[in-house]
């Protein structure tokens, strides 16, 4: 969805005067959607930058700034920020932001950022439909919903909402709609990917099974009867394959330590796999990418999201947590690729995810990141102890070890580690 300003039909300047005499090129643009907004202007301009003085591609600043305003109308306020009573609302409390400091933030140099300050029409706005949630608002609220209300009975998954939909507000989503909504948003962010044949994905057991337990039968996913407890994805009496993408997170996975006997199996693709990879959602290219204008709030629920569906539960009375997962699942694995599909129908060129996807009629499983701390790569195929071999075959001589933490994978938790303190 994209915004049409028509700046020679406007009586009155939005946001700020626009600024006729200068140029900037992309050393002084600090936005990755702003480069790329320059970097696709054609013909190259080569002129003398107004902020740094090199010669080189360069934009007009007031060709930039419409091009900035266009982002105007998604600004969100911010709630953090100090508001104001309006006695003309009988009470009511508006939020209002200082517009240049939340909306540009640090998107340019700060000499391009100071000409901005000095041609602001207004330094303060307030948000239109203040009282209305905003569009992560409402996602963000109807996934929470979604979890609360969401129940495994007799193998299968209903919902409750709390509240009839013909009696909820205007921006009060129905959690019912969740499952379509968020397929939606994967396809926005090409999270569909291809698990080639032949691709590795290990398992771990533990201890050191006897050798008439080396086999597949054994070493895949169990059968549906020995699932007594669930687990991320499945709930307890049903089977699925969970592997990882190396040996050390395939061992965390299972709460292994250093030390522990395990035996380590490895399983090889025998096609192509067509996945929902949480790994592989994509992200706007900063604040200002046009790719994304009207959708950015897609990504901003998606990033809560992906970090909900992959916290680890504290115990086993928490384990109920995990049905809003399992429901998801099961709607990929039962709806997913006819949902999908419906979504792509009038798509004249299909990728090749989509082309797998429309062969085979089905998706064959989640590719996620580690709940261990390490951002590692998990898999979650659907599919039971006789299933897999449909799948999967394992690669000779499954091996009794120990598990020693690689340097690999110390290095991975460290910068992790780094990442949140910082």
């Amino acid at each position: 969805m994209s915004i049409y300003l028509n700046f020679d039909e406007m009586l009155n300047p939005i946001f700020f005067h626009l600024i006729s005499d200068k140029r900037v090129c992309g050393d002084c643009l600090n936005d990755s959607g702003l480069k790329k907004f320059l970097a696709c202007k054609i013909p190259p301009n080569t002129q003398e930058c107004s902020y740094c003085q090199q010669t080189t591609k360069t934009v007009d600043v007031d060709e930039l700034q419409q091009y900035i305003l266009q982002f105007f109308p998604y600004a969100d306020a911010d709630q953090e920020l100090p508001i104001a009573y309006l006695r003309e609302d009988e009470g009511m409390w508006h939020d209002q932001w200082d517009t240049l400091e939340k909306f540009v933030d640090f998107a340019v140099c700060d000499e391009l950022y100071e000409d901005f300050s000095n041609n602001l029409v207004d330094a303060r706005y307030c948000q239109w439909q203040w009282s209305s949630l905003t569009p992560t608002q409402q996602r963000y609220y109807q996934w929470q919903e979604f979890r609360e209300v969401v129940c495994y009975e007799d193998g299968e998954f209903r919902l409750y909402p709390k509240t009839e939909p013909e009696d909820r507000n205007h921006d009060e989503l129905c959690p019912s709609e969740f499952y379509q909504a968020l397929a939606a948003f994967l396809c926005r962010t090409d999270a569909l990917s291809i698990l080639p044949s032949g691709s590795e994905i290990h398992r771990v057991h533990w201890g050191h099974l006897e050798d008439d337990k080396l086999n597949f039968s054994r070493l895949t996913c169990p059968r549906p009867e020995l699932v007594k407890r669930p687990n991320r994805f499945s709930p307890s009496g049903q089977s699925m394959f969970y592997g990882a993408k190396d040996f050390d997170t395939a061992c965390l996975e299972i709460r292994a330590t250093e030390g522990d006997a395990v035996t380590h199996a490895v399983f090889r693709t025998k096609r192509e796999l067509c996945l929902v990879d949480f790994t592989a959602v994509k992200r706007p290219d900063g604040k200002f990418d046009y790719e994304w204008l009207g959708n950015y709030h897609i990504s901003e629920f998606l990033d809560g999201f992906l970090a909900d569906i992959r916290k680890e539960v504290k115990g086993e009375g928490d384990a109920a947590e995990y049905v809003p997962t399992q429901a998801i699942c099961r709607y990929f694995k039962t709806q997913g690729a006819t949902e999908i599909l419906n979504i792509h129908l009038n798509n004249p060129v299909l990728s090749p995810e989509l082309k797998l996807l429309t062969a085979n009629k089905k998706i064959d499983g989640f590719c996620y990141r580690s709940s261990k701390g390490t951002e590692r790569t998990c898999y979650v195929l659907f599919c039971g102890n006789e299933e897999s071999t449909e799948m999967l075959e394992l690669v000779p001589s499954p091996a009794r070890t120990t598990f020693h933490p690689s340097p690999t994978l110390q290095e991975s938790v460290e910068a992790m580690l780094n990442a949140v303190e910082k």
